[in-house]
């Protein structure tokens, strides 16, 4: 599959940079909170100057958008989906996203692997192998996203919209807004973040890698819960850590914070 800044039809694909973003799971029932609504006031409110799509089965409208009831709707490309609907309609979702050749997916629902139970846990293993037979590469589940001030990329109100240099990458959602938000207060600015959740297909090792290449990064940071593969996380660490500082915030090391991670991504808390 193709990595972060993913190579397709001769031309490169930079997931922090879409041009244009579906968002699943949109209404316009403003009696309660709901998480795609949110994600579209946010992406307003940082700025995004891409095209934005907001989707629900029953259509509509909202702030001034038209609700396209399905992917096939939208008549033009869409580079990148947030999946904000529940998670037993993940997998439809992901097979409409490989029809469209939606290039990048990134799902903010709990309620996989990280449950515990074996319906959650079978769920990731179908939305893994959707993607992969569809070549689409993807964030989360049960994280917050990609953000990015140059491009207007945001999951949270309030982030500041000011870039600096530093790139970070959290299994932790509220961990990576806490960060940006204490960082921009003392006048420390990022460059790009994520939060990846589950790290069911994109992982540590694609991010540092990424964050290692990228000329708009000049430090790392990471708080990372558990590591899919060590070999590989080990080898893009050293090469990463060979042109910039990496900094490196390692969840689980108690006893009780073993039980955290297990129960909060799903990892193995490992060394």
């Amino acid at each position: 599959m193709p990595e972060v800044g993913q190579q397709e039809n001769k031309t490169t694909f930079d997931i922090f940079h879409p041009e244009s973003i579906a968002i699943a799971g949109v209404s316009n029932d403003s009696g309660g909170f709901n998480a795609g609504r949110n994600f579209l006031d946010v992406l307003v409110e940082a700025g995004y100057k891409g095209r934005i799509y907001p989707l629900n089965p029953k259509g509509g409208q909202v702030a001034g958008y038209k609700i396209y009831t399905g992917l096939s709707e939208i008549p033009e490309s869409v580079d990148y989906v947030i999946s904000a609907v529940p998670a037993r309609f993940t997998p439809q979702l992901m097979m409409e996203c490989v029809a469209k050749k939606v290039k990048q997916v990134h799902i903010f629902t709990a309620g996989f692997s990280e449950s515990g139970d074996a319906v959650g846990k079978e769920l990731e293993s179908q939305i893994s192998m959707i993607a992969r037979q569809g070549s689409i590469r993807f964030t989360g589940p049960n994280g917050m996203g990609l953000y990015c001030p140059a491009s207007g990329l945001a999951f949270s109100p309030g982030l500041s919209t000011e870039s600096g240099l530093v790139g970070f990458l959290s299994q932790s959602g509220s961990n990576v807004s806490y960060v940006i938000r204490e960082g921009s207060s003392r006048g420390l600015f990022f460059s790009k973040a994520v939060s990846y959740g589950n790290a069911a297909d994109m992982n540590e090792s694609d991010f540092i890698e990424y964050l290692g290449d990228d000329p708009a990064t000049t430090i790392i940071g990471a708080y990372i819960e558990g590591v899919k593969d060590g070999r590989r996380f080990v080898s893009v660490t050293k090469k990463a850590a060979t042109r910039k500082p990496v900094i490196v915030l390692k969840g689980g090391i108690t006893e009780a914070g073993k039980r955290s991670v297990a129960s909060h991504t799903g990892s193995i808390a490992g060394t």
